[in-house]
């Protein structure tokens, strides 16, 4: 029942990828391909954690671990385990939760109500209320091998569950989800590890007593006028405590909240058909000999870290400056980007370095990021735009590094002569988890698609003789 209509949604936006289509549509095909992978994997997570799991019996005695895993194995959904790239699966499942949130955040619809449409004030012109005061960032070693023989679905709603709730309750701040692994005092494989998933934010918090004792209750919650039914936590306590680990929390009213998650895991030789570690490692050599350039005016701070982030993940320097200095690629913050176009479009073209270099405006979310790309006043900066949005991740900017990069390439000196190619699609992110957990969907296992939360530009039409690209 639930199958039916999901692979009807996931059919036909895999039928809109193949149709002529701007960047903003292509990005939200996406979305909603990313978002329906992975509500397909937690219903296939569901039915079989349904099937072994008896935590919720009154009468039923907690197992042991080695007996929880004896069961599994009896119950033969040991054979749902695959090759998983947790790295991966988090910076997907992150852009699920962070893509619900913006909706949530924009759209009119309320609890028992309905539109057909959003209203146009809340489109383009409005971005998501709250997302602008917030950074998402998610963050992990990308030296380290993050592939484990394991269950996609079961992390998919542990992490779902708690970045959503982070989310929920931020208005402003940040919210970090970090993974690392350490080793274990006395593995019984080489392979075997500890791997410490953490969800923090800076948001309401919750009371001493409420943390003390209703905290992984089932239908409770805090605020019991807050959306939701109370089940979230409960049921990722269950899942953790089915996979041998551990679920711990610390909060302060008003501060932030803090869940650390500690499993297990086993290391496993076999590909997950992940193109992250070639992504970030062919991005990280390529920036060896470039040169970037953060523009922002003195005084003001980078609240999006974006400087320590390429030096920790890229081993790139970026250079910082109020104006913009030498560089083969240029980074601007999306609320800086207007004053700069303005101030670049009164100098002659041959005075204005970032006129022949890629540039990279960082969005808050999806939906300024395309208010900005609709503006007219940006080919004032460069005709080679990218805009990303958030959240943050280590993938996810190298793709976005590697397409600035090719496409400044691809134009060679003389940009205004040359028309804009269209990109070829890079494999989304929700397409690299192992295929065998794609074989229900009965869909063409051979699609790809775009990074759905980086938005390219679509050049305007203006008397310089810019193509416009459909």
């Amino acid at each position: 029942d639930f199958r039916t209509p999901l692979h009807g949604i996931m059919g036909s936006s895999e039928c809109l990828q193949g149709t002529p289509l701007d960047a903003f549509q292509s990005g939200l095909i996406n979305t909603i391909e990313t978002c329906g992978k992975t509500l397909l994997d937690t219903f296939d997570n569901l039915l079989s954690f349904s099937k072994i799991n008896n935590l919720t019996n009154s009468n039923y005695r907690r197992p042991s671990v080695t007996s929880i895993r004896s069961e599994v194995h009896r119950s033969g959904s040991d054979t749902l385990q695959t090759p998983v790239d947790l790295s991966i699966l988090a910076e997907e499942v992150v852009d699920t939760a962070f893509a619900g949130n913006e909706f949530v955040r924009v759209s009119p619809i309320k609890s028992g109500m309905t539109t057909r449409a959003v209203p146009a004030h809340l489109t383009a012109a409005h971005p998501a209320k709250g997302l602008e005061a917030m950074t998402v960032l998610l963050d992990y070693d990308t030296t380290k091998d993050w592939v484990f023989a394991t269950q996609a679905g079961g992390w998919i709603r542990i992490i779902l569950n708690l970045v959503g709730n982070s989310l929920k309750y931020t208005e402003r701040g940040c919210v970090t989800i970090r993974l690392d692994s350490r080793e274990l005092p006395s593995p019984t494989s080489v392979d075997d590890v500890e791997v410490l998933v953490t969800v923090s934010d800076s948001g309401k918090g919750m009371s001493d007593d409420f943390l003390g004792q209703s905290v992984f209750s089932p239908f409770v919650q805090e605020d019991p006028l807050s959306p939701g039914t109370g089940l979230g936590l409960s049921i990722v306590k269950q899942i953790i405590t089915s996979m041998g680990g551990t679920i711990s929390v610390s909060s302060k009213k008003d501060e932030g909240t803090q869940f650390s998650v500690v499993v297990c895991m086993t290391r496993t030789s076999q590909s997950a058909e992940s193109s992250k570690s070639s992504a970030v490692s062919a991005v990280t050599e390529m920036l060896q000999s470039k040169r970037i350039n953060m523009i922002i005016p003195e005084g003001e701070a980078d609240e999006t870290n974006i400087v320590e982030l390429c030096r920790k993940w890229f081993k790139a320097p970026v250079l910082c400056s109020s104006e913009p200095e030498e560089a083969d690629l240029y980074i601007v913050m999306k609320r800086h980007a207007n004053a700069l176009a303005q101030r670049l479009s009164l100098r002659p073209a041959s005075a204005n370095l970032t006129s022949t270099k890629p540039v990279i405006v960082l969005c808050k979310d999806l939906v300024s990021a395309h208010a900005l790309q609709s503006s007219r006043s940006m080919a004032a900066i460069s005709p080679v735009m990218e805009y990303m949005s958030q959240p943050l991740a280590p993938n996810k900017i190298a793709k976005t590094l590697m397409q600035c990069l090719e496409r400044d390439n691809s134009y060679g000196p003389d940009l205004a002569a040359t028309p804009i190619q269209t990109l070829s699609r890079t494999a989304s992110i929700s397409s690299q988890r192992p295929r065998a957990r794609r074989a229900t969907s009965n869909l063409s296992a051979n699609s790809s698609a775009s990074n759905p939360e980086v938005v390219p530009a679509t050049p305007m039409v203006e008397k310089s003789g810019f193509n416009h690209r459909g």
